[in-house]
């Protein structure tokens, strides 16, 4: 995904309203809203008109011209305060009506202090409505338990005091990859003190640095259950926060289990509903459209352009589009290579964090299994870089005592899956998806290998001269060799399987060939001039590089005149290294540093394309993990690439448009939201219903959209609620939760679009 960034301008939110989705209708009357005297509203530097939603009041907020300050609204709280001292959050919808994104904020106040908590996104004009939210983060003083892990807490967000770990490691202000992916989330930035929560008296919706802009905001409305003041200032109250089963102690919510006898009830009922709701009867047995127009049958997947929209044709030659979910795992194991052990999703650390864990030595001794370890490799918060950590597997304990003890359960998992997959109106197993289970043959499949460990790098920096992201040398001696080793091993035994629908090669923080932000379309040329060119890890770009200026200038001195250097010689050029050379003028040398970018890029998916048509040549190359796509990356994978593949965490896919010139085929092979009333701390949506009408919402863009021939939920089990140890997360971004319970929102919705998507796709303007 591309996500604008902006100084990080302190602005503050506003507003009072209803809901948008047609699943939302219920919010109508949630005693969560918040109330808002509109007559008492103070707008500065702004136009505020109120506007009826379908379900009740909204805002438009206006502004005109470079203000000074900030500029927004101010929403006093009827009566003097609210008492949000039992949630987490305040959360609201937006969207921007102009056409470039707009930083809007929103901030928590108690009256007459100083105490305030800001926080908000930067919203894209393409995404349509959005969430945002602002923590209720308690005063420092008032919070007396120490946690570390996750991505949020019982209290909102690290404090700007700094916490420190049992070890004495700085948790406060780390950057952290999930809110660097996800619209509604940002980096951890300096931190408020916090606010009352019992007498917050004005919520406030702002931009800084304010231009020309026009948005909308809605829903602002508590989520998110916070422990009672009494918890928070006494550990003895709070700890243990996790049962046996890996849930939150300190909330409620259907479906919770309790005992494990609830583990076989959920079980037992679902087998119920799967045999009530056996799937869409007009697919065939790839899930492709049985009922639908007929077009040329291979025998494997392939793309075709029909009636003006991009498809996915399975082998029998029905037209298919692919909805489904990736990370479709059972329990701990390792899916890809790295020394020692491989992480996964559900895997918690308990290290240093046993006082957590409701009867954490009895739940070891009858799953030593499930216990392991978590290699970093790299620095993740308070996990050191290169370190390893005891965890312990909820997921798999919660599945073995489900599907039944050790031995069989994981078949019975599997076997569960595909009937759930059918049932849901899905048809695809996407990337990072058990080899057990895409084994079967009864759910078509994507297939994904890295490279990262393999191969060398090209960093990319920005007019600073810092890194800002890589991609491979596809110019490294060793390059093809290692990718047709690598892909002969991982995706050779796949080659004749026609139940994978293609492969994707790498994702962008680990590879791919995209950089993260900074000057994007320059960056890997910047990177180049930067790099030593016969020695260390990535020599050969920088040859490639100085013999093209030397084809197209012949003499140093004509690129002097250009760029604004001063090298004596080309092979001063060549040997320029970790330094930006002096008087490099970056918009003059713009051109020559955007054609080696490109060039850099193409030849990494020239390469990889070469070896999968030899490794499997049935199946379609489905290009790589990202979520900062730039132009010129775009350009080159749809140059060699069969499906150009995006981490689109977009609200919705609708606004997506390719480069100029640019028609081809597009899979989201990885999006998701995260709601807050399900005991993960984590989310910006506020309930399921939210989350639901979410999904839908994007599956539809996506049937909708020309380009689209698929798109993957991110992730089929919650994150764990003490955290992921890979990566901290402890979002509800599952469509099952940590025990395997469906959440019955989300079938329902996956239910409803996939019965009618082939008809939804065709007929779509």
């Amino acid at each position: 995904m591309m996500r604008a960034h902006f100084p990080y301008t302190v602005v503050c939110v506003i507003i009072a309203f209803l809901c948008c989705s047609h699943a939302e209708k219920a919010l109508a009357a949630d005693a969560n809203l918040l109330k808002f005297d509109l007559g008492k509203a103070a707008a500065k530097n702004a136009t505020m008109t109120p506007i009826q939603d379908r379900t009740g009041p909204a805002m438009k907020i206006g502004i005109k011209g470079k203000q000074e300050g900030w500029a927004g609204v101010e929403l006093p709280a009827p009566g003097g305060t609210w008492d949000l001292s039992k949630y987490c959050f305040v959360v609201a919808q937006v969207r921007s009506l102009g056409t470039k994104p707009v930083a809007v904020r929103l901030r928590l106040e108690n009256a007459n202090t100083a105490n305030c908590v800001t926080d908000g996104i930067d919203i894209d004009p393409r995404w349509g409505w959005t969430w945002t939210k602002v923590p209720i983060r308690r005063p420092a003083d008032t919070v007396k338990i120490k946690m570390f892990g996750m991505a949020e807490y019982p209290w909102g967000r690290p404090y700007e005091y700094r916490m420190l770990l049992p070890d004495g490691q700085d948790l406060s202000n780390y950057d952290h990859w999930w809110f660097a992916t996800y619209p509604w989330g940002r980096p951890y930035a300096k931190q408020e003190a916090g606010v009352d929560p019992a007498k917050v008296s004005k919520l406030a919706v702002l931009v800084t640095d304010p231009k020309d802009c026009t948005f909308e905001i809605r829903t602002i409305r508590a989520a998110g259950v916070a422990p009672t003041p009494e918890m928070l200032a006494d550990p003895a109250k709070f700890f243990p926060c996790i049962d046996e089963f890996g849930q939150y102690i300190h909330a409620d919510w259907p479906g919770k289990i309790h005992e494990p006898a609830d583990l076989k009830k959920a079980l037992a009922a679902e087998e119920k509903d799967l045999k009530a709701n056996p799937g869409p009867q007009e697919w065939n047995q790839y899930g492709g459209w049985k009922n639908g127009p007929s077009l040329k049958a291979t025998g494997f997947f392939r793309t075709e352009k029909y009636k003006g929209k991009w498809w996915l044709v399975d082998p029998e030659g029905k037209l298919f589009f692919s909805h489904g979910i990736a990370n479709v795992v059972p329990s701990y194991q390792p899916l890809w290579k790295v020394p020692p052990p491989a992480h996964s999703i559900g895997q918690t650390t308990i290290e240093n964090r046993q006082h957590w864990f409701k009867g954490l030595p009895a739940l070891e001794a009858e799953f030593g299994w499930c216990v392991g370890n978590n290699y970093t490799q790299r620095k993740t918060g308070y996990y050191p870089e290169g370190s390893i950590w005891h965890c312990f597997d909820f997921p798999g304990a919660n599945n073995s005592r489900k599907y039944g003890g050790q031995g069989d359960w994981a078949e019975n998992f599997a076997a569960n899956t595909h009937s759930r997959f059918r049932s849901w109106g899905m048809n695809t197993l996407g990337f990072y998806t058990s080899p057990a289970i895409k084994a079967k043959k009864k759910t078509p499949y994507v297939a994904f290998i890295w490279m990262h460990h393999l191969v060398s790098f090209v960093w990319a920096k920005n007019a600073k001269g810092e890194t800002v992201g890589h991609t491979y040398d596809a110019w490294e001696k060793d390059f093809a060799g290692m990718l047709n080793m690598h892909c002969t091993q991982e995706f050779g035994p796949l080659k004749d399987d026609p139940w994978c629908i293609g492969v994707i090669l790498d994702a962008d923080h680990m590879g791919g060939p995209v950089m993260n932000l900074g000057d994007d379309e320059i960056a890997l040329g910047i990177g180049a001039i930067m790099m030593p060119p016969a020695e260390g890890a990535n020599p050969n770009h920088k040859k490639v590089f100085v013999e093209d200026l030397k084809a197209k200038y012949g003499a140093v001195e004509k690129l002097n005149a250009t760029w604004g250097t001063k090298f004596a010689s080309w092979d001063e050029l060549l040997n320029n290294r970790y330094a930006l050379p002096q008087g490099l003028d970056l918009s003059k040398a713009h051109d020559d540093l955007a054609t080696i970018q490109l060039k850099i890029q193409e030849a990494y998916f020239k390469a990889v394309r070469e070896c999968l048509k030899q490794t499997v040549p049935n199946h379609l190359y489905l290009g790589y993990i990202s979520s900062y796509q730039t132009q010129s990356s775009i350009k080159a994978a749809a140059k060699y690439c069969d499906v150009v593949s995006y981490r689109l965490n977009w609200p919705s896919p609708a606004g997506l448009k390719l480069p100029a010139g640019i028609d081809v085929p597009v899979m989201a092979v990885e999006f998701g939201f995260s709601a807050l009333d399900r005991g993960l701390l984590a989310g910006t949506l506020p309930d399921q219903a939210a989350r639901a009408a979410a999904y839908r919402n994007y599956v539809l863009g996506a049937l909708k959209h020309p380009q689209f021939v698929g798109c993957h939920w991110a992730q089929y089990r919650d994150d764990p609620a003490s955290g992921q140890a890979a990566t901290e997360g402890n979002y509800n971004i599952g469509f099952v939760d940590l025990a395997d319970t469906p959440y019955a929102e989300m079938v329902r919705a996956a239910r409803e679009v996939g019965k009618t998507m082939y008809r939804t796709r065709l007929g779509a303007e």
